[in-house]
């Protein structure tokens, strides 16, 4: 019993100082000390924690105190994604997207877009529909490419709504129903799992 509680305030006082120095990383940030940033979040990526990860990638794909690189970034970013990082499971679509730091894949990107998107991020949402739209890297499918934007739209996107209309314009008023429909049993699936964390 006593180990147990030893380990179990080890492990408390572990997470609150990740926290801490997480935190740290952020405030240098803010203040455009990228090196302070990246000494802060090192240590933490190298144990695994995501948002450092994500961070690091950022700066390498930016070229913020560090020499820019989207290999490096890459590298970052996949170890965050396979954590269930939504941001850095977009940034993975756009690099994809456009072959930085990876090869060109448009299947690849729609892979990376929908992991994202299903964790309700917006604008991984709104590349999906997109890549659905014109059907790159995926079957052309205006009801997918409707849904996808409509969840995107939900989030407070208002300047998407118009992309939507486009989409719509190609589409039956059956298939906007349907859509319609996909979009808010999606949107009550992510609010449910939310509630859950």
């Amino acid at each position: 019993m006593r180990s147990f509680l030893i380990t179990a305030v080890f492990f408390s006082f572990s997470l609150s100082a990740s926290a801490q120095d997480f935190e740290k990383g952020m405030d240098a940030l803010k203040r455009h000390d990228f090196e302070s940033a990246l000494h802060e979040w090192q240590p933490l990526a190298a144990r695994g924690h995501a948002d450092s990860q994500y961070q690091i990638g950022n700066l390498y794909e930016f070229g913020r105190g560090v020499p820019q690189s989207d290999i490096e970034a890459v590298k970052k970013y996949i170890s965050a994604a396979n954590r269930g990082h939504a941001s850095a499971q977009y940034r993975l679509g756009v690099l994809y997207d456009n072959g930085w730091g990876v090869i060109q894949n448009d299947f690849e990107a729609v892979q990376w877009y929908k992991m994202a998107a299903e964790l309700d991020h917006d604008y991984a949402q709104f590349d999906l529909a997109l890549m659905y739209a014109y059907g790159t890297g995926v079957k052309q499918d205006y009801v997918q490419a409707y849904m996808w934007m409509s969840m995107a739209i939900a989030q407070g996107n208002d300047h998407m709504v118009k992309h939507r209309a486009s989409i719509a314009k190609n589409m039956t008023q059956a298939q906007i129903t349907r859509a319609q429909r996909l979009s808010l049993g999606r949107m009550r699936r992510v609010r449910e799992n939310t509630e859950r964390l």
